[in-house]
């Protein structure tokens, strides 16, 4: 969504740029009128992280050519193989992130 948006050639950057723009400015607006939603999660644990791991996340999307939720509902009723593996992939992946977050208590 992001590396498309500044692309002269595309015919949906209008739509790619307000829906940016609306995903950070929604944020803004709900951590002004309902900052404790906000503060909860993110309590203890440097700003950094989140941005490395929205990074992660959209990286790991373009590298899978979709995203969890599209593989792991729609891939799998579908039975496609590729789906399976990323599934699997992404699974594995939570597992050991959530293991190690465990152990060391971030």
């Amino acid at each position: 969504m992001f590396s498309n948006s500044f692309v002269d050639t595309d015919s949906q950057k209008s739509l790619r740029l307000t829906f940016l723009v609306g995903l950070l400015t929604g944020a803004e607006f709900f951590f002004h009128f309902y900052p404790q939603a906000i503060s909860s999660i993110i309590v203890g644990r440097p700003l950094f992280f989140s941005i490395f791991g929205g990074l992660l996340v959209g990286f790991g999307t373009t590298i899978a050519n979709g995203c969890t939720s599209g593989h792991g509902i729609c891939g799998l009723t579908r039975f496609s193989p590729r789906s399976i593996v990323a599934t699997l992939t992404f699974m594995l992946s939570n597992f050991l992130t959530t293991s190690l977050l465990s152990i060391y208590q971030y």
